[in-house]
């Protein structure tokens, strides 16, 4: 995981993304400058899981950390708020959730207008990333 900044500079590097999390049909790439510098890495987190919340039974995605990786995100996230947070596998961006408060417990969930299948996929290379 790295932070995503508003403007290129020495260090970041433009990073593509072709599926929105706040919206479903928006498929148009955007590109975002990412920092080079790896806050979060593969051993920080335990596994994502796809789980759905409220009467409309969205999909969201449930991001559980290793007992090291709580700490570090919880000061990222606190430090943050307001900035997204470019989850990286395999060096391609898969998505750039903002991160709305700090997440102290270890368990972060991403929200969006996705869909079930679009959350899955996206748990599944969370965690096969994790698993290398």
């Amino acid at each position: 995981m790295r932070l995503v900044q508003d403007d290129a500079t020495a260090d970041t590097e433009q990073m593509t993304i072709t599926r929105s999390l706040t919206d479903a049909t928006y498929t148009i790439p955007e590109t975002l400058n990412v920092r080079k510098e790896v806050l979060l890495d593969r051993n920080a987190v335990s596994s994502a899981t796809v789980q759905t919340q409220g009467p409309s039974r969205r999909p969201v995605i449930e991001v559980v950390l290793t007992e090291k990786g709580q700490k570090v995100f919880a000061d990222i996230t606190r430090q943050n708020v307001g900035k997204r947070l470019a989850i990286v596998v395999d060096g391609k961006l898969l998505a750039a959730p903002r991160i709305e408060m700090e997440v102290p417990g270890g368990r972060a969930l991403i929200y969006g207008r996705f869909s079930v299948e679009f959350a899955r996929e996206l748990a599944r290379k969370i965690n096969n990333g994790v698993r290398k």
